[in-house]
């Protein structure tokens, strides 16, 4: 199953990335590789994952921003 993250669903990461990014920036680069990783994983393995955005389209969606 082909998985994409929206600029949103990024955008929504990017303070976990700064959190990080006061320890160290190879951290915060390699726990958001991590991160990024495993929901990528994850979706693809399990397709039914969230709920239906667009029905015609057969578009789920996970990550809620605001």
């Amino acid at each position: 199953m082909k998985v994409v993250m929206t600029q949103t669903a990024s955008e929504s990461l990017w303070p976990i990335y700064l959190y990080h990014s006061d320890y160290s920036q190879d951290y915060a680069e390699a726990f958001q590789y991590e991160i990024d990783r495993f929901i990528l994983e994850h979706l693809s393995s399990n397709p039914l994952l969230g709920h239906l955005y667009h029905e015609p389209r057969g578009i789920r969606r996970l990550m809620r921003y605001g």
